[in-house]
């Protein structure tokens, strides 16, 4: 679900993500379908670069974005340009996602300009059997 800065909910979506693993680089695939009807898709490409670091890059993402993981925490850092109101903003992104179990993972996202809180996503995913 989507929120603005008062905590409104302006939209809610599901996501379907698959991932393939090649060397050294994981490929996301997310597809998007929001509730008024409006498809995205992202791709994702993610490549470790220690330990506990992470780097990525997806058409829509401004720069490379930078991740860093703690214990079951992972926090992913990028600007990302959003359509919202007939225009389009260059939004920093601060994502939060938090492994509850093998299955289970919630994600808290951050969207802000200028260094203020415009808004947030919150998501929860489970993962499929395979």
């Amino acid at each position: 679900m989507v929120q603005d800065r008062s905590g409104k909910q302006l939209r809610r979506f599901h996501v379907d993500i698959s991932g393939v693993v090649v060397g050294e680089t994981l490929t996301l695939n997310e597809h998007f379908v929001y509730d008024d009807g409006e498809k995205q898709q992202r791709v994702w490409h993610i490549r470790r670069i220690s330990s506990d670091r992470y780097e990525g890059t997806a058409g829509d993402i401004e720069g490379v974005a930078k991740g860093v993981t703690s214990g079951n925490a992972f926090n992913w850092h990028y600007s990302m340009k959003v359509k919202a109101n007939g225009s389009t903003w260059l939004l920093n992104f601060d994502d939060w996602m938090y492994l509850q179990d093998g299955i289970h993972l919630f994600n808290k996202t951050e969207m802000k300009k200028f260094g203020v809180t415009v808004g947030t996503v919150t998501l929860f995913f489970t993962r499929k059997e395979q």
